[in-house]
């Protein structure tokens, strides 16, 4: 809702992860996590306030949607695309949109946004990431794309100048590497 609520109010936000959903806790939560320590201070450096985990209530997988108060964050990079022309994304390598690294010529829209919410939902079902670009390269993560959904575009698929080194021209996995 917060990714339909930007783009409906013209923003893309442009770095849409995991790293940039917050939960909100519980109003209780605050008065029972912070503990005063009492006795002597050793330092300076060190904390007056101490802060414990807390138990939540339940276990999070029992969590439901409508009791999750869930807010995007980090609207560093978000921008109009009618007021502005983007053509870089900067939302880590794993999560980039497919536009974004073969038409740098084209500028992002909301539809960047959508893929990165894509990603987001399948890392946060449980299902880990989708691509493996955190450790890896751009060919890396082209490849997992293709592994998972297929062969690209034609014209992207015409770009992607390192696809004979790890995809045959049907879009098999080659050189030992699995689906």
């Amino acid at each position: 809702m917060a990714t339909a609520y930007a783009h409906r109010a013209g923003f893309v936000h442009g770095d849409i992860h995991l790293g940039n959903v917050l939960l909100q806790l519980p109003a209780w939560i605050g008065a029972r996590s912070s503990l005063h320590p009492t006795g002597p201070v050793f330092s300076p450096s060190v904390p007056k306030n101490v802060y414990t985990p807390n138990w939540l209530g339940k276990p999070s997988d029992e969590v439901l949607l409508p009791e999750a108060k869930l807010w995007l964050a980090d609207f560093g990079t978000a921008f109009n695309p009618s007021q502005e022309t983007r053509l870089l994304s900067d939302t880590h390598l794993q999560n980039r949109p497919p536009e974004a690294v073969f038409d740098s010529t084209k500028p992002l829209t909301f539809s960047s946004d959508i893929w990165s919410l894509g990603l987001m939902v399948w890392e946060g079902t449980g299902s880990g990431p989708f691509m493996s670009g955190f450790l890896f390269g751009e060919n890396e993560v082209i490849a997992d794309q293709v592994d998972a959904l297929g062969l690209l575009p034609h014209e992207w698929w015409e770009k992607w100048e390192t696809r004979t080194n790890v995809s045959t021209e049907g879009g098999q996995p080659k050189g030992g590497r699995k689906v």
